[in-house]
């Protein structure tokens, strides 16, 4: 509680603190977790040459020595990716999945920075196979399961493939709906696709523009609002420490890829307002609303007190995860929150959400 937290301090009992309320913190879950990686042998001729991300369209190209070259989107308005290979030489896909049971050889990081995914020690995932594709579903904690599937086909002049990921909590047959996906994805091709994706980067850039004297200030002013343009939707989870991105590198990321409500979450969303993206903002509002529930009990059972506050550090449900008592139990997340409503009928002027 927060009175047994103020006596402790006042009494310099730090090793109970810590116990109490940073040790938990130390544990490999709740977390978030990379899904796998897609690999392409390309053959020992393809040397690489240089890669490019457009922001206007978020389209990523990598060009390699031979001619062969690699175009790269996740759909702005669809669960799924696209791979273009333009080559006529082999290839050979891989999806891998990361070591979710182990083997483990560092166990006692600093905090949570180091801590490998076997830690969770998940058992080993269903992988399968078809006619041009594969993919696996891997169990975590509890009931939740999700499914990665990569499909693809060949052409004389190049290689197609789609991926997608779904989880338990949209069925109970991840794989399924992920393959219905890829099928689905594979069959207008990559070019229609494409343009679809870019109709909605096209509404979304045209939505605000910022010309100002210092062109390093307003080219970070794009790249920031492209970030929230990939990271952000009124109807999707919101953005975490590292937003959608895990690094896979064999560990879980920093801080567990949590929510930290201190700036993390709260400035992620401010060029929603300025830059006229409100439907970007409403999955966060949407998501703080429907989690309102676990923040008051946490509240009454932490605070014992009636009303709202929220735990700075949470995870995907709003239950508070514990970390470096000075902040992570704060009394004032919820105020920066509620800003977040306030800005949001600001801006709106929008009744039906007042």
């Amino acid at each position: 509680s927060y009175l047994t937290m103020r006596q402790w301090v006042k009494e310099k009992r730090l090793e109970d603190l810590q116990r109490l309320y940073e040790e938990p913190y130390r544990r490999p879950g709740p977390t978030k977790i990379p899904a796998g990686r897609i690999e392409l042998a390309l053959g020992q001729n393809a040397r690489f040459r240089q890669a490019d991300l457009d922001i206007s369209n978020a389209l990523a190209e990598i060009s390699f020595e031979n001619s062969i070259k690699v175009e790269v989107f996740v759909h702005a308005a669809e669960t799924v990716g696209f791979i273009r290979v333009l080559s006529s030489g082999p290839l050979t896909p891989s999806l891998i999945v990361p070591p979710f049971g182990g083997p483990v050889q560092n166990t006692t990081p600093e905090m949570t920075r180091g801590l490998e995914v076997g830690l969770l020690g998940y058992e080993p995932p269903r992988l399968d196979r078809g006619e041009n594709w594969t993919g696996y579903t891997q169990k975590g904690w509890g009931e939740f399961r999700f499914a990665a599937v990569l499909m693809w086909e060949k052409t004389p002049t190049e290689w197609r493939g789609v991926w997608s990921i779904a989880t338990s909590d949209e069925n109970e047959n991840p794989l399924e709906t992920a393959l219905s996906r890829c099928r689905k994805a594979i069959r207008p091709g990559f070019e229609a696709s494409l343009k679809e994706h870019q109709k909605w980067w096209e509404s979304f850039w045209n939505a605000s523009s910022l010309s100002i004297p210092n062109k390093i200030i307003e080219r970070q002013w794009y790249l920031e609002n492209y970030k929230f343009g990939c990271a952000a939707r009124k109807n999707t989870p919101p953005i975490t420490l590292q937003g959608p991105w895990t690094a896979d590198n064999g560990l879980l990321p920093p801080w567990k890829g949590d929510y930290h409500h201190d700036l993390n979450t709260e400035l992620s969303y401010w060029p929603a307002y300025s830059g006229n993206h409100l439907d970007g903002a409403e999955g966060y509002l949407n998501w703080l609303w429907k989690t309102m529930p676990k923040a008051k009990a946490w509240t009454k059972r932490f605070f014992g007190l009636p009303g709202l506050n929220v735990p700075m550090t949470a995870d995907l449900n709003q239950e508070q995860i514990g970390g470096w008592h000075q902040y992570t139990h704060s009394a004032t997340t919820a105020a920066w929150l509620a800003h977040h409503f306030y800005l949001h009928w600001r801006y709106s002027m929008d009744t039906d959400f007042l």
